[in-house]
């Protein structure tokens, strides 16, 4: 039978490099009576990268492959050699030379790591002593070369930024699939990290209770007000994001005296949804799920 695997692209521009990921596949088949699979393996020795076929179901078999580069080969096993750092989305054709019909193709990518050019990325987050974030809402830490030119990240639920080090926040725990790529006119490289998420599971209860903050009215119509209290003097940051991660008001950055505090949050110029109020004091941190419906 034959199998045809569709792998529609997304592509994403950014700073003059062209980028693309497999978005979805289906998969259509006749009763032609068509046994053609595609299938491949690699090898990555520094830029150089060694693919072998492990397609099987035709004799005599027609290879295409396509590197993801803009090069391509007719060889059963071929070897190729990248330019750059990154991640390159290969695919292999596998053709019946017998029948037009008859032919299967199978895509992967391959990532090219510590080139000489000059990209490299690279990122951290807070992880507690499991390994997971004690938050919803996490902090990423870009230490990637070059320091400047372009940012994207996505963030393994839909989210996105442009940020250098951005804030996400989830909706739900569990592993995320974080993607970080970076670049300037010379280069660019990317890096996928697996995150584990795990809401505020694993706070102590001390930092618990030195975070907590109230606000009222929740659902918010026009305004919002918070409250918290400070055991001692600390440093605090409270910023409000949306569902995707981007922070869309900073409320307070500053060192603040031990005692009761309020803050008062307009929310008039904010569209109606799900937005979480994230609070820092001296690096602790805590979040909590506002509704603004005005």
């Amino acid at each position: 039978m034959k199998t045809i695997k569709l792998y529609p692209i997304l592509l994403l521009v950014l700073g003059g490099f062209l980028f693309g990921a497999p978005r979805a596949s289906a998969m259509v088949a006749d009763s032609n009576g068509c046994t053609a699979s595609a299938g491949f393996t690699f090898n990555v020795n520094g830029s150089s990268v060694t693919f072998t076929s492990t397609s099987s179901g035709v004799n005599n078999p027609i290879y295409q492959w396509s590197f993801g580069d803009g090069g391509w080969s007719l060889s059963q096993n071929p070897t190729h050699n990248y330019n750059g750092s990154g991640s390159y989305l290969v695919c292999l054709t596998y053709r019946d030379p017998n029948d037009s019909t008859c032919f299967d193709m199978n895509c992967q990518y391959v990532t090219i790591t510590g080139s000489s050019s000059g990209c490299s990325a690279a990122f951290t987050y807070p992880q507690d002593s499991s390994g997971c974030t004690s938050s919803l809402c996490v902090s990423f830490t870009n230490l990637s070369t070059p320091a400047t030119g372009f940012m994207y990240w996505n963030f393994g639920d839909g989210g996105f930024s442009n940020q250098k080090n951005p804030t996400h926040c989830y909706a739900q725990k569990g592993n995320y699939q974080v993607l970080l790529i970076v670049g300037d006119s010379t280069c660019t490289d990317s890096l996928y990290m697996q995150i584990c998420v795990d809401g505020l599971t694993g706070l102590k209860e001390e930092l618990e209770r030195e975070a907590a903050f109230n606000m009222f009215p929740n659902p918010a119509n026009g305004y919002t007000n918070i409250q918290y209290t400070l055991n001692e003097k600390a440093q605090v940051r409270l910023s409000a994001v949306d569902v995707t991660g981007r922070e869309v008001a900073v409320l307070e950055n500053s060192q603040q005296a031990e005692g009761a505090h309020n803050v008062n949050f307009n929310t008039s110029s904010l569209a109606n949804g799900i937005y979480f109020l994230r609070m820092e004091i001296n690096n602790a941190l805590s979040s909590k799920k506002l509704i603004v419906n005005q």
